[in-house]
């Protein structure tokens, strides 16, 4: 309680009103699908925590939007709607709302919308969302809305988390605080102040999910959470992207393919050893080399040991024609060329055998054939997607 209640007093603090000495109405909250008890008690909440912002003047009003809209002949709650309303309460401020179901389904959460109206300006100066638990106790409505009102009252923007989970309905928590739920496997979460948060994203028989991110004013972090099942299972999401893909242990093909990489890499391994052999044969290379040779001992004789070469194609490449002339020297040099090339291409050849011949045979060895293999086996290859505020990547996990 100490925590969260600290949590909200920060943030009150942190925020400077966004329109200082002004009289505020809050009106009560619309709920769409006829949830009037929780509405109704959400903006008594948010009445309080209204009065708390410095230069708000709150009035006692107890009026809802849907009687204003009424009374004032609205069809729709635009901006010339809620200037009448701001005139008819003589309100500087408006701030006013909708309390909806997020899901159809009957554990549902409740989806609210707040925005605040400058009666002065004439226009909507802010709006911010949020979700809330369906069964909250009111110490939690309570800090919800004052965490909204100084959203509301703030002059910053704040940053955006947006989490995206392989499984619906996971319980988010931010900094330990209980924020919300990834219905449909998606959560936002707005107008955070800048700073690190720690997200954990939990559910009944998957392993938690914990990261830390950074918000910036203005900036959007986004998290991709892979949840892994507890009980052996599989979550739907995981399944339809091993289907899709081609993924999960099912893959013979690639294997075979990468086998098929390697089988061709030791033929051109081959073929680049058989050039250079040919080239260190060659007739007139090897006359080349006798010559070198010669001149070496010529050289030595003549006590000039620095014009001795000990390599045949460096000789070449100085155009050195001994006896030769110089168009051997040049064919010469086009062959070690060649054969300088060919040994690259060699070793080239080499590591590609090896890296995808070994991979491809790990994978044809492990691989399932079928959904009775992969039941009657234990290995499996996953392949798991995550994302932060620093980079991405892919983790891939083979278990035997």
């Amino acid at each position: 309680m100490f925590a969260r209640l600290s949590l909200t007093l920060g943030i009150l603090l942190w925020t400077a009103p966004v329109l200082a000495d002004a009289t505020v109405v809050v009106l009560g909250l619309r709920s769409v699908e006829g949830d009037d008890e929780v509405a109704n008690e959400l903006t008594e909440h948010l009445r309080v925590a209204a009065r708390g912002v410095e230069g708000w003047s709150v009035s006692n009003a107890a009026v809802s939007m849907a009687q204003m809209s009424l009374a004032h002949g609205c069809e729709e709650i635009d901006a010339a709607c809620l200037s009448e309303i701001a005139k008819g309460l003589q309100a500087d401020v408006v701030v006013y709302g909708t309390l909806r179901r997020n899901s159809a389904r009957t554990d549902f959460d409740f989806a609210l919308n707040l925005s605040m109206f400058d009666g002065r300006a004439g226009q909507i100066a802010k709006s911010v969302d949020d979700i809330a638990p369906r069964e909250e106790g009111a110490e939690e409505m309570a800090a919800r809305a004052q965490k909204l009102i100084g959203r509301l009252a703030s002059t910053s923007a704040g940053g955006t988390i947006s989490i995206q989970a392989n499984t619906a309905d996971a319980d988010v928590r931010v900094n330990g605080q209980q924020v919300g739920r990834t219905r449909e496997g998606a959560l936002r979460l707005e107008g955070l102040q800048s700073g690190q948060y720690r997200i954990e994203i939990l559910k009944d028989g998957y392993t938690p999910h914990v990261s830390t991110v950074t918000v910036v004013e203005g900036g959007e972090t986004s998290i991709a959470a892979v949840l892994a099942s507890t009980t052996g299972t599989t979550d739907t999401a995981m399944v339809d992207y091993d289907e899709q893909t081609g993924g999960g242990h099912r893959l013979a093909w690639l294997g075979w393919t990468l086998i098929g990489v390697g089988a061709v890499s030791l033929i051109g391994m081959g073929i680049s050893m058989a050039v250079i052999e040919e080239i260190d044969d060659d007739p007139l290379k090897r006359q080349y080399s006798d010559a070198v040779a010669r001149g070496n001992d010529q050289a030595v004789d003549q006590g000039n040991p620095q014009d001795v070469v000990n390599d045949v194609c460096v000789a070449a490449r100085r155009g050195n024609a001994y006896s030769l002339g110089a168009g051997a020297a040049r064919d010469v040099a086009d062959k070690c060329s060649t054969a300088d090339t060919m040994e690259v291409l060699q070793w080239v050849f080499l590591g590609t055998a090896v890296a995808a011949g070994g991979t491809g045979l790990v994978l044809v060895l492990t691989a399932d054939d079928g959904p009775e293999e992969r039941a009657a086996r234990a290995p499996a290859l996953a392949l798991r997607p995550h994302v932060g505020p620093d980079g991405a990547g892919l983790s891939a996990a083979l278990r035997f």
